[in-house]
């Protein structure tokens, strides 16, 4: 995991003021803990934003739907938040 690019990231989900962020990484069905780290990282410099991962929802291996449900979780979950 390049943890600079990480925090190069974070810095401009700021600057756009982001609301929310889906992590999702290809093979992380297989091995889930850089997709675990990066939206650790993201959630820590962002604490603003709702932050979610497609692994902490569900361990599918197909990463659409791993992807979409990510993606789902985060448009909703932003929202919910401040319910």
């Amino acid at each position: 995991l390049d943890v600079g690019a990480i925090d190069a990231l974070c810095e401009q989900l700021r600057e756009a003021q982001v609301e929310a962020v889906a992590v999702s990484f290809v093979n992380a069905y297989l091995n889930p803990s850089h997709e675990e780290l990066a939206a650790r990282m993201i959630a820590e410099r962002l604490p603003h934003a709702y932050v979610t991962s497609g692994t902490a929802l569900t361990r599918e291996w197909y990463e659409y739907e791993r992807t979409s449900t990510a993606e789902a979780n985060a448009y909703v979950g932003a929202r919910m938040r401040s319910y």
